[in-house]
């Protein structure tokens, strides 16, 4: 089984929208320079399952330190107003977009909901990578949008020295996947924990089998991500064990029995740490 369509998490999508109107080069591995693909927290219930560990703002921090721009996000709350929204930005994960709904909306959101907006004047244009873009809001109605529950963040390029920096750097693959397995390092008990502690509680009822198989297909898009980067460092000689991994992983999702889960996870980034790298 072969997953072949849109990504689930819009993150990257959305930023490259803001990175190509602020006339700058695409970020390559935007999702793991910002650590984003190196680490799944599964709390809470399964609709939330397999999102990124690390948190928007962290993750923002991160890919703007690595890649030298000056990359802010600032969180949103229900009383939010900026006196002076920025010109253009990433905003989520939101509760829902704006494309037509999906059957994963309904069982799965997984905190990987991103939009790129455009301000005109008092209106907004807003960009959904799933689906039509361009759709005109007010700002009451495209902060209607924010899950203030997850933590929402609008996400831009401020400007320094009166003017936006224009020049971003191309981090080495082999750095990007060095800080990438040195921060799972880090959290790697917490991660371990997290996936175990939904491998127990999982009852296998439909809906929770439906958002499992979202959930999963979420983690394997980012791993996909991981092993692109290491085998771009040349280590293709991991990729036939990953291969092997990702279709148990793909047959749990059908399957709902995810008791081996845990331990398949923990033998996928065992490989990347082989070496020490």
């Amino acid at each position: 089984m072969f997953y072949i369509g849109k990504t689930i998490d819009t993150f990257c999508p959305a930023l490259n929208q803001l990175m190509e109107y602020e006339e700058l080069p695409k970020i390559s591995s935007p999702d793991c320079i910002s650590l984003r693909a190196f680490g799944f927290c599964a709390d809470g219930g399964a609709k939330e399952w397999f999102r990124p560990l690390i948190d928007t703002e962290s993750a923002v921090r991160k890919l703007g330190e690595a890649a030298g721009l000056p990359l802010s996000a600032v969180c949103l709350d229900k009383g939010f107003r900026m006196l002076e929204m920025p010109e253009a930005f990433v905003l989520g994960p939101v509760k829902n977009g704006i494309a037509a709904p999906a059957v994963s909306d309904r069982y799965y959101r997984g905190n990987g909901r991103y939009l790129f907006v455009q301000k005109r004047e008092k209106e907004y244009q807003v960009f959904d990578p799933w689906g039509f873009p361009g759709l005109w809001m007010a700002q009451e109605e495209l902060l209607a949008l924010a899950d203030y529950q997850s933590g929402c963040y609008i996400t831009y390029l401020r400007e320094e020295s009166g003017h936006r920096n224009r020049m971003s750097r191309e981090l080495p693959c082999e750095t990007i996947l060095r800080r990438g397995v040195e921060y799972h390092k880090a959290i790697r008990d917490l991660e371990e924990r997290s996936i175990t502690g939904a491998a127990e509680r999982y009852a296998g009822s439909q809906s929770e089998r439906i958002a499992l198989r979202y959930g999963i297909l979420n983690m394997i898009q980012m791993l996909d991500k991981v092993f692109l980067l290491a085998g771009k460092c040349g280590r293709q000689d991991m990729m036939t064990e990953y291969t092997e991994k990702k279709q148990r992983l793909y047959r749990m999702a059908e399957s709902g029995n995810i008791g081996e889960l845990p331990g398949i996870l923990t033998c996928i980034w065992r490989s990347l740490e082989k070496d020490g790298r």
